[in-house]
């Protein structure tokens, strides 16, 4: 039976008998790098896989829309609420790391800064490139995210290039084991957004002295500190590069448009790709902003921005 409002959403949530926290109303811009977001119809905190199996079964069941939400670093939540049930991946019980033979698992809610610190404990060096990354495994693995090589010699670097198998939950509520011949990692996305992540093997990178990893942690970080605006809650960029010889941060600045603001959300001064919130910023005025530019490096350049962040709109993500 299709459940149609919060009380009948929440009392068949409750009547799973899952492991995990259930609440109605959380706040989401608590969860968001934005500081922006309404509240959840329905928020719930699994404390295993079969917790996620059950709510999963249960929402496709009924039609129910189901956000998976991890760090929340590239998301865009409406200001109004989210009809439907969130599903919240960054508990203790999806925060383990396993080291293998000839790879390290990770599970799907260990946040980069928290891979990092095991791989300094672990003398285990190769994913420094991650450093500054504020989001969870999941989601980096999502957005296969990466950042071009500051330290020379390796070019573009992805998480994707070091992916050895991913195990997923699908829409039915099966668990699915996914080697590198059904993984698809591009600029920005992979195929596994079709999925519930659940925890990844990564190929194991080279021994390293704890000191040499540090270093190459903060050079990195510091690079990010020096070309990234960090002191204001943002999103990250906003953009994907497009395929042309100059970034969207580069078309932005150079239509003119760094300091220009609508509301409290602000393009920064420092990295034209960054939207900041100042304070007050609200989902309407982040969508009217990335509008106006869209349409201005449009009419410059001749050149559609698409946007690398997930902007929710009530129950629908685009």
């Amino acid at each position: 039976m299709l459940v149609k409002t919060a009380l009948d959403l929440t009392k068949g949530i409750k009547d799973l008998k899952i492991e995990g926290k259930i609440v109605e109303g959380k706040e989401l811009k608590d969860y968001s790098t934005l500081r922006i977001g309404g509240q959840a119809e329905v928020f719930v905190e699994p404390f295993s896989w079969k917790d996620i199996e059950k709510v999963t079964i249960f929402t496709q069941k009924n039609k129910i829309p189901l956000l998976i939400l991890g760090g929340g670093s590239k998301v865009l939540f409406s200001d109004e609420m989210f009809k439907g049930v969130v599903l919240y991946l960054n508990n203790s019980f999806f925060k383990k790391i396993e080291l293998g033979e000839d790879f390290v698992k990770v599970s799907c809610g260990v946040t980069i800064n928290e891979l990092l610190n095991w791989m300094v404990e672990n003398s285990l060096g190769g994913w420094e490139f991650l450093a500054g990354i504020p989001g969870t495994l999941g989601g980096t693995l999502c957005l296969n995210s990466g950042v071009r090589d500051c330290l020379g010699g390796e070019g573009y670097i992805e998480i994707g290039d070091f992916v050895k198998e991913v195990t997923v939950l699908d829409k039915s509520g099966n668990i699915l084991k996914l080697n590198r011949d059904n993984l698809i990692f591009e600029y920005r996305k992979s195929n596994l957004s079709d999925f519930i992540i659940l925890e990844a093997k990564l190929i194991k990178k080279e021994r390293k002295s704890r000191q040499q990893i540090r270093e190459r942690i903060s050079k990195f970080i510091n690079y990010r500190r020096e070309t990234q605006e960090l002191r204001f809650p943002s999103a990250g960029c906003v953009f994907k590069n497009p395929f042309s010889n100059r970034s969207s941060g580069e078309l932005i600045e150079l239509s003119g448009l760094k300091g220009k603001c609508i509301g409290d959300i602000a393009i920064s001064e420092k990295h034209a790709n960054f939207f900041i919130n100042l304070g007050k910023g609200t989902a309407g005025d982040f969508l009217s902003l990335m509008e106006y530019v869209q349409k201005k490096v449009k009419f410059d350049h001749g050149i559609w921005l698409e946007p690398e962040i997930k902007i929710i709109r009530n129950s629908l993500m685009l």
